[in-house]
């Protein structure tokens, strides 16, 4: 539904009228006629008002139309997104392989099985963070996202924002640095949703379909974060983004990968994902 009509005439023929009625008043009435009511200390009307008002509501009802058609354009992209299914072809793969490389760095089918990975020299392990949870690298450098759980000087857990993240700056001599806006919310960020006392789901900003869980352990009594990948659940250690070639903006993604260990056996578990 449309708030003012689109031809541009109907515009034109009521500013001519209004400038018409204006110009006519203004003879009868004179240039300076003004309305006061009694009791007020301005004018309510004057002669310049038979052509200010009608450009007034001119622009208001050309914004209500605006936004009204930006809401039926969103109503239309949203059906489209609905009824169109997902893109399957290369340049499909490379839309997918970008949105990981700006920050979703998760999964889109799983292909992978469980193995025990060979440690990668060109990428350091963190150490030495207290309450880390897991982190998250990926290619053409060694800048590490860290997740750590947020915890007060008494050790108590902050339950409005349980995860605290940052950056370790390999690359750029070590040193640590929060998210900018867009990394925290479109990117590397999470959603913490309280489910039970000590007990979180997380999803990723950038991508929403796979569900992680903070929860306290009742063997070691700490927290961890827990996924469950082809009916096995795991513990989550690292999120891995290998990518090799391509460009900034379609780069080449050939796997990512997520490192743990299963909290039944303590055993490594791997599961990667193909783009």
């Amino acid at each position: 539904m449309q708030w003012w009509p689109d031809a541009a005439p109907e515009r034109v023929v009521l500013l001519g009228v209004s400038a018409l009625a204006c110009g006519i008043s203004s003879a009868y009435l004179g240039d300076n006629y003004k309305l006061f009511v009694p009791g007020l200390p301005f004018h309510i009307f004057e002669t310049m008002s038979i052509f200010t008002l009608p450009i007034t509501v001119l622009a208001v009802l050309s914004n209500i139309t605006a936004v009204s058609r930006l809401l039926q354009a969103k109503r239309g992209l949203a059906l489209k997104a609905a009824t169109t299914p997902p893109p399957t072809s290369s340049a499909g793969k490379k839309v997918a392989a970008t949105l990981l490389l700006v920050g979703s760095t998760l999964f889109t089918h799983s292909v992978g099985v469980g193995a025990t990975p060979l440690p990668d020299p060109s990428f350091p392990t963190p150490k030495g963070i207290a309450n880390q949870l897991f982190y998250l690298q990926r290619d053409p450098n060694t800048n590490t996202v860290i997740y750590q759980l947020n915890v007060n000087g008494a050790g108590k857990l902050n339950e409005d924002e349980p995860i605290r993240i940052f950056w370790i700056r390999y690359a750029e001599q070590g040193q640590r640095q929060d998210l900018d806006f867009i990394q925290r919310k479109f990117a590397y960020g999470v959603n913490a949703k309280k489910l039970a006392p000590e007990k979180y789901e997380l999803k990723f900003f950038a991508y929403g379909k796979i569900r992680f869980y903070l929860m306290r352990s009742s063997t070691d009594k700490a927290f961890h974060v827990y996924t469950t990948v082809a009916n096995q659940q795991m513990v989550l250690d690292r999120i891995f983004l290998r990518i090799e070639g391509g460009t900034f903006w379609v780069p080449n993604v050939k796997y990512v990968e997520l490192t743990g260990w299963n909290p039944a056996t303590r055993e490594p578990v791997v599961r990667r994902f193909n783009v």
